[in-house]
C-alpha cells in the first residue's frame, strides 16, 4: 500500500467501504450512524463503562480482598493477573472474531464477565478470589477491546474518530466512578468488596440483552467457500485457524516480565538466580515469540510485519511512550499523595481529578478535529508535543505536586495524552483501509504492546520510587524513628 505524503490526510473524504463485504446481504450494516447504529453503539459503551468500573474497583480494593483471606503480601496478583489477561486477551479476540464474528465474541464476552462475577462475589479463599478475577479480566478485556472492532467495521473513518472519542469518555468515566466507589465501600465495611461483584451479576445482563437483540450478526472476514474447507467450528477447525503456539509463547513472555518486575528489586534480589531465569525466560520467549509471528503471516496472532510500515511503526511507537509515561505518572502522583503528603485513597483520586478531566476533553476535541479535517498524524504532532512538555515539568520537579499550577499541567496532560491515543488508533485503521480483515489485528496488536509499555511504567516508577523511599525518609526523619514511619507510609501505599 502506498504510504501517504505529508501533504495528504490520512482519512478520505468519502466514506470508506465497508469492512463486512464478505457479508451476508442481510447482515450488512449501513455505513452512516442512523438509529439503528446509535441503538448498537449504546449497547456497547453501557458494557464498555461497566467494564471500566470494574478496573478501577479492582485497584482501589485488591488490598482489602487479600486482608480478608489473610494474603495481603500476594494481593497484589489480583492486579497482575489483570495485566497479564488484558494483554494476552486483546489480540486473541481480534483473531477469533475475524472468524466467528464481532457479535459472538461479544456475548462470549459478557458471559465471562457474568461468571468472574458470581465466583468473586461468593469466594470462600484467595485462590477463588484469584480465578474469578481472571475469568472476570477475561471478560473485561473483550468488553472494551471489541467495542473498538465493531465500530471500526460499522462507519467511515471520520465518524469513527467521534464515536470511538465517545467510547473513550464511557472508559474514563468507568475509571472515574469505579475507584470512587471502590474506595468508599473499602472503607465502610470489610466484606463490602462482594457487593460490588453481586451488583455485576445482574447489571451485565443489561448489555448483554441489549447487543443481544440490537447488534447484527457482523460475518467474519472468511468468504463461505473458505468457510466450509475449513470448518472452523470443529475442534480441528479451530486449532488450524488459531496461533496457539503464538498465544503461548506471548502468554509466557508477559508473565514471565510481570513477575519478574513484580519480584525484582523488593521480594529477590535483582543478582538472584530465580530472578535471572525468570528474566532469560521473558526475553526467550519473546524472541521466539516474533521469530514465529514474522514467519507466519497468514496465521499470526499478532501482524508484526506491519511495524515496517512507517505509519504503523510510528503509530504504536508513540502509543508506547504515551502509555509509559501516562502510568509512571499516575504512580508517581499517588505515590506522593499517599506516602509524602499521608492523603488517603479518596484524596489520592481528588488529586487526580484534572488528568481524568483532561483526558475526557481530549478524547472529544481529538475525535472532533479528526473527524473535521481528516488529519489524524497532525493531531498526534501537536498533543504529543505538549506531552512531551507536561512530562518534563512534573519529571524534573518544576511543578509542585499539590498545586494549581500542577492541576493545570495536569489537564493539559490528560487532553494531549487522549488525543495522542485518539489520533493513533485512526492512523492504524487508515493505514489498514486497503487490508480491512487486518484492523483488528492491527488494533490488537497496538493494544498488546501499549499494555506490556504501560505495565513497564507502573513497575518501573514502583522500583524507583521504592527505591528512594528510605533515601527520602531519612532526610526528613531520624533514624531511630525510621522502621515505624517506613511501616505507616507502606500501608497508606497498599490503599492506594
Amino acid at each position: 500500500m502506498p504510504e501517504p505524503t505529508e501533504s495528504e490526510t490520512l482519512l478520505a473524504s468519502e466514506p470508506s467501504a465497508h469492512l463486512g463485504r464478505n457479508e451476508e446481504p442481510d447482515e450488512n450494516i449501513a455505513a452512516e450512524t442512523n438509529y439503528a447504529t446509535a441503538m448498537v453503539v449504546t449497547g456497547l459503551l453501557l458494557g464498555a463503562t461497566l467494564a471500566s468500573m470494574d478496573v478501577a474497583y479492582n485497584m482501589a480494593t485488591y488490598a482489602l480482598i487479600g486482608s480478608e483471606f489473610h494474603n495481603l503480601e500476594n494481593a497484589s496478583w489480583l492486579i497482575l493477573t489483570h495485566e497479564l489477561i488484558h494483554s494476552i486477551a486483546q489480540p486473541i479476540y481480534g483473531g477469533l472474531s475475524n472468524t466467528y464474528g464481532r457479535k459472538r465474541l461479544t456475548l462470549l464476552a459478557y458471559l465471562f464477565f457474568l461468571i468472574g462475577s458470581s465466583l468473586s462475589s461468593f469466594a470462600s479463599s484467595f485462590a477463588q478470589a484469584l480465578l474469578g478475577r481472571a475469568i472476570l479480566s477475561t471478560g473485561v478485556s473483550g468488553m472494551t477491546i471489541l467495542v473498538t472492532f465493531t465500530l471500526s467495521d460499522m462507519v467511515q473513518l471520520r465518524t469513527f474518530a467521534l464515536l470511538q472519542s465517545v467510547h473513550s469518555i464511557c472508559e474514563t468515566a468507568g475509571l472515574v466512578l469505579g475507584g470512587i466507589l471502590g474506595s468508599r465501600l473499602a472503607h465502610s465495611n470489610a466484606a463490602a468488596w462482594r457487593l460490588w461483584y453481586q451488583v455485576n451479576t445482574g447489571m451485565i445482563f443489561v448489555p448483554l440483552l441489549w447487543v443481544l437483540v440490537t447488534m447484527p450478526s457482523l460475518a467474519s472476514n472468511r468468504s463461505p467457500t473458505s468457510a466450509q474447507s475449513e470448518n472452523v467450528w470443529s475442534l480441528r477447525g479451530f486449532f488450524a485457524k488459531f496461533d496457539i503456539l503464538g498465544a503461548t509463547l506471548l502468554g509466557t513472555s508477559v508473565f514471565s516480565l510481570i513477575l519478574a518486575l513484580e519480584l525484582g528489586g523488593s521480594k529477590l534480589g535483582w543478582g538472584n538466580a530465580a530472578l535471572i531465569v525468570t528474566y532469560l525466560t521473558a526475553i526467550s520467549s519473546t524472541v521466539a515469540f516474533i521469530y514465529v509471528e514474522i514467519n507466519r503471516p497468514g496465521k499470526a496472532l499478532i501482524p508484526l510485519n506491519f511495524l515496517s510500515n512507517k505509519t504503523v511503526g510510528f503509530a504504536i511507537g508513540c502509543n508506547s511512550i504515551a502509555m509509559f509515561g501516562y502510568t509512571a505518572s499516575l504512580y508517581q502522583i499517588s505515590f506522593f499523595l499517599q506516602a509524602e503528603a499521608y492523603a488517603n485513597s479518596n484524596s489520592s483520586n481528588s488529586g487526580l481529578s484534572p488528568l481524568y478531566v483532561g483526558l475526557g476533553l481530549g478524547f472529544l476535541v481529538g475525535g472532533l478535529y479528526v473527524r473535521a479535517t481528516g488529519n489524524a498524524m497532525a493531531a498526534v504532532f501537536i498533543a504529543s508535543s505538549l506531552t512531551s512538555i507536561c512530562y518534563v515539568s512534573l519529571a524534573l520537579g518544576l511543578v509542585e505536586i499539590g498545586g494549581m499550577l500542577n492541576w493545570a499541567v495536569l489537564l493539559l496532560l490528560g487532553a494531549s495524552l487522549a488525543t495522542t491515543f485518539e489520533g493513533l488508533i485512526v492512523s492504524l485503521l487508515s493505514f489498514s483501509q486497503s487490508a480491512k480483515n487486518d484492523r483488528a489485528l492491527l488494533i490488537g496488536m497496538n493494544s498488546v504492546i501499549v499494555s506490556i509499555w504501560g505495565t513497564l511504567g507502573t513497575k518501573t516508577s514502583a522500583t524507583i520510587f521504592h527505591s528512594l523511599m528510605f533515601k527520602i525518609l531519612r532526610s526528613e526523619i531520624r533514624n531511630d524513628d525510621l522502621a515505624d514511619d517506613v511501616r505507616y507510609r507502606s500501608a497508606a501505599l497498599s490503599w492506594r
